[in-house]
């Protein structure tokens, strides 16, 4: 009985992922982080709705987003090939990074969410607060940002980095999803 209903909500949860998907060309997911000698920003070019679940109000709003840790982009190809190596993403070992959103509440000044965000094999819950959200019954866009200790995630770069970079990340995202069906 057990395995049945495990069966049942990992199919649904794919099937609900199948009927949304992310309008990757109005859409982001985007870092910045200071350093000393500049403000480094950056993306990640590939990503994708791994589960998604929309009942019309955003409440009922939940879902996760695979993130291609490997298409990491900053304008510098020697900076994006060392944040994929082991010291920071380690893309080859930990492929993704995900963000899941475990709930959407009324928060004082709006809607605000609470995530759960896994880079390698870290896992840490956040907040966002002023979370901006517009629905329709075909359409969810979602805007918001949240600091990130990347320490906490075991990104440590090298012993210069650590010298000129801050270990607090700004994580922003502009999401596009549509209804297929």
């Amino acid at each position: 009985m057990i395995r049945s209903t495990l069966l049942f909500f990992l199919i649904a949860s794919q099937v609900a992922a199948l009927d949304w998907a992310i309008q990757t060309g109005q859409s982001s997911i985007s870092f910045e982080v200071e350093a000393k000698t500049q403000t480094v920003q950056g993306t990640f070019k590939k990503y994708r709705l791994s589960s998604f679940d929309y009942r019309g109000q955003p409440g009922s709003l939940k879902g996760s987003i695979s993130i291609d840790t490997g298409s990491v982009y900053t304008k510098n190809t020697r900076r994006d090939n060392h944040l994929r190596q082991d010291d920071f993403f380690h893309s080859e070992k930990f492929p993704e990074a995900t963000v899941t959103v475990l709930e959407v509440l009324a928060g004082e000044t709006g809607p605000e969410a609470r995530v759960v965000l896994r880079i390698r094999d870290r896992e840490k819950e956040y907040r966002i607060e002023k979370l901006q959200l517009e629905t329709t019954a075909r359409r969810v866009r979602a805007r918001g940002m949240f600091l990130v200790n990347r320490m906490d995630f075991d990104l440590t770069g090298n012993i210069l980095e650590n010298q000129i970079m801050d270990d607090e990340v700004l994580l922003s995202f502009d999401l596009l999803l549509e209804k297929l069906r």
